[in-house]
């Protein structure tokens, strides 16, 4: 179940960049689709539009030091923060979960091999996601804890908050920084 929350919730930031970027590009979204969804990567489409972003922000007053305006310590922020936690994304979309349960001998029958009732084996399961032996072996894993119920409910808060984030940046924020498409000079008509 949490899994799934998490991912849902991945989902909803994965649409609010997207949303942002055909925002800033101003056009179709069908248009916008077909280069957004180019990238394979959740991490490659954050970088995708942290770029866009550099440019559509104000940058500096001076350029010899000026502070950064607030909208784009906001964005970086932000971005920041996604960054931190796709690791675990990556972890929850692509390792595996052991499931153990616990049984409790039944008193009318001690050798039930299953619960009766779902809630037994909600209160006497547990899971994790790890990285698998093989994984391991890369050396890249061999720190990480398992991520567990709690790990998980937690990890599901934060990114669902990040959407929320991200969903008042793009409707507060964004549309002050956005110009219309520039238009061409018109020429000088030759005599």
């Amino acid at each position: 179940m949490y899994v799934g929350f998490c991912i849902t919730a991945w989902a909803n930031v994965d649409e609010r960049l997207f949303e942002i970027f055909s925002s800033v590009l101003a056009t179709k979204p069908e248009l916008a689709a077909v280069v957004y969804y180019r990238i394979n990567t959740l991490g490659g489409r954050l970088d995708l539009v942290s770029e866009l972003m550099t440019h559509i922000l104000p940058k500096p007053e001076r350029k010899n030091g000026g502070h950064d305006h607030p909208d784009l310590i906001a964005w970086n922020t932000t971005q920041k923060e996604i960054k931190d936690l796709l690791a675990d994304r990556t972890r929850i979309a692509h390792h595996p979960v052991e499931f153990t349960f616990e049984r409790t001998p039944q008193p009318d029958d001690p050798m039930q091999p299953w619960p009766t009732m779902l809630e037994d084996l909600a209160n006497n399961s547990s899971y994790h996601i790890y990285a698998s032996q093989s994984e391991r072996l890369r050396g890249r894993q061999k720190d990480a804890k398992p991520l567990d119920a709690p790990a998980l409910y937690e990890h599901a808060m934060l990114v669902q908050r990040l959407s929320r984030v991200l969903r008042k940046f793009c409707q507060n924020t964004l549309p002050a920084h956005i110009r219309g498409p520039a238009q061409p000079k018109a020429r000088p008509e030759k005599n």
